[in-house]
């Protein structure tokens, strides 16, 4: 009972509070990504390892503010393939988890961002959020070839933020390469 009393004082305001059992099992991750992410279909057995090593510290280092669904089959669903996007664009850095940005908010389809006020798909916020219209990012994944993928266009924004915010996963690119990066992101 005091370490729950104790957990509960430490969490920041205004953050859900995560419970272990609340996180995906294993059995979960491989379905829906077996089933709904072509990206992880084309790994070898050993990748498909390291992969979903890596969602799941992503998952556990974040806090999801679904709006879309009050289904928690489906919120784990779009939980899944939102970490898998972010594993998807990072496989082949080192383990990176986008420290800056803990918030990942879910809207069913467009919406009125409150920073800007006008109708957005998607957005990230260097404060720290990263938000998603879940309508258009499921077609990015259904669709991987059609260069319409909202999920990873948000998180290389994101990307491109982590690499110049000073944290634990401050510039990771190396500086040649990252001015390369931000001439093609630019375009």
């Amino acid at each position: 009972m005091r370490k729950l009393r104790d957990a509960k004082r430490r969490r920041r305001p205004g953050r859900p509070f995560k419970k272990q059992e609340d996180l995906a099992d294993d059995h979960l991750i491989k379905s829906i990504l077996d089933w709904d992410f072509p990206y992880y279909a084309g790994l070898s057995f050993q990748l498909k390892e390291v992969f979903r090593m890596r969602l799941k510290s992503f998952l556990n280092a974040k806090n999801f503010y679904n709006y879309a669904t009050k289904d928690p089959r489906e919120k784990d669903r779009m939980r899944i393939l939102i970490a898998a996007s972010a594993i998807q664009l990072t496989f082949g850095h080192r383990h990176l988890i986008f420290e800056n940005f803990a918030t990942i908010i879910i809207y069913p389809d467009v919406y009125r961002s409150r920073m800007t006020k006008k109708i957005h798909h998607g957005e990230v916020h260097p404060a720290g959020a990263i938000v998603l219209n879940w309508k258009i990012f499921e077609y990015g994944i259904s669709f991987p070839n059609d260069g319409r993928a909202l999920g990873l266009h948000e998180l290389s924004h994101a990307f491109h933020l982590e690499n110049r915010i000073e944290n634990n996963e401050f510039d990771f690119i190396e500086p040649e390469v990252f001015k390369t990066y931000t001439k093609l992101a630019d375009q």
